[in-house]
């Protein structure tokens, strides 16, 4: 796994990996470890989908597709709040997602969970879900 921050602030993890059918589904399997991720764990799993919308939002904030976020909150029919709360999201550290991923998480990685980590730096953050070790 490779992780490289570019010039305008996002995180490219770079995973090697390719995809295969097993028992009728298409799964993920990683080169490094070997180890089969169900392609619907992806995209069932809510910590999953809610850092994936809060990446598209920040992307969208950045790109000016609105002019603030109370604009792209009404845009799409969410509580200015919950809007703050999602957008949080995009400030966890991609090792807890790529933990995450793995389910290697601790199950106390939740969505409540890591909004509350927002402030802290990606090392803090990992510290306090019980990830201190990684990297």
């Amino acid at each position: 796994m490779d992780l490289l921050t570019v010039e305008d602030g996002d995180v490219v993890l770079s995973i090697p990996m390719y995809f295969r059918k097993r028992r009728g589904k298409m799964a993920m399997v990683l080169e490094s470890q070997l180890k089969a991720v169900d392609a619907t764990t992806l995209t069932s799993d809510p910590v999953l989908v809610e850092y994936a919308r809060a990446r598209t939002f920040l992307k969208m904030l950045d790109r000016c597709e609105s002019k603030n976020a109370t604009e792209l909150a009404i845009k799409y029919g969410i509580d200015r709040g919950n809007f703050t709360r999602i957008l949080r999201m995009a400030l966890v550290s991609p090792r807890i997602i790529h933990a995450i991923m793995q389910g290697t998480a601790p199950r106390e990685v939740t969505i409540n969970r890591l909004q509350q980590l927002d402030m802290l730096d990606w090392e803090e953050q990992e510290r306090a879900v019980g990830l201190g070790g990684l990297g």
